[in-house]
């Protein structure tokens, strides 16, 4: 286990998290030029494992998911904290840590405490899957890929079946359906 990991895993055991479900057509997130975006998004803390899913709108042409994964992991740390998900010491140091993410290594020593470092952890390793509905990404089919992030919150998407990822995660393949019926509404449901 590498000194990372310990910390992390240290860490963990100082937050309380509670069991959540919530979802967003549309979920809104700054884009390029601090313009309003949107997404798909819907999140599910259970036990302590959180799976995130976000997918991209269909006749939707502001910043698309891909280019705009870090505003959106932002904007649901913050949510996160606004809705009281975590038992934090100090939410407004880890609000403010996200809200600077673009220096990480600096802002992380702004963290006061453990349970900061654990909040930010426990998003940061959330299972985060990203899905592109039928005819909105580069294939005419649905395509879904897998998120990770490292410390400094340089992402990759690993795109792969529903199928492959569900058993990666190790949950069934209808975590990950989405009502495609939402997201062609998605406009009316946009303030």
């Amino acid at each position: 286990m590498l000194a990372n990991e310990k910390a992390s895993e240290r860490r963990s055991g100082v937050l309380q998290v509670k069991n959540m479900r919530a979802e967003f057509v549309p979920y809104t997130f700054h884009g390029f030029l601090q313009e309003e975006s949107a997404c798909y998004l819907r999140y599910e803390i259970k036990n302590g494992r959180c799976l995130i899913l976000i997918a991209q709108l269909p006749e939707y042409f502001g910043t698309d998911i891909t280019s705009g994964f870090k505003e959106i992991v932002k904007s649901v740390v913050v949510h996160l904290v606004d809705e009281s998900v975590f038992k934090l010491t100090t939410p407004s140091t880890l609000v403010k840590y996200v809200e600077n993410l673009m220096l990480p290594n600096k802002a992380l020593k702004k963290l006061r405490d453990d349970t900061d470092l654990a909040a930010f952890d426990f998003v940061r390793n959330a299972d985060w899957v990203a899905c592109y509905p039928p005819g909105v990404g580069l294939i005419p089919g649905e395509a879904f890929a897998l998120v990770r992030m490292d410390d400094e919150l340089n992402y990759r998407f690993d795109y792969r079946r529903k199928d492959v990822i569900a058993e990666f995660l190790g949950i069934d393949t209808n975590n990950l359906n989405i009502d495609y019926s939402k997201l062609i509404g998605w406009k009316s449901n946009h303030r």
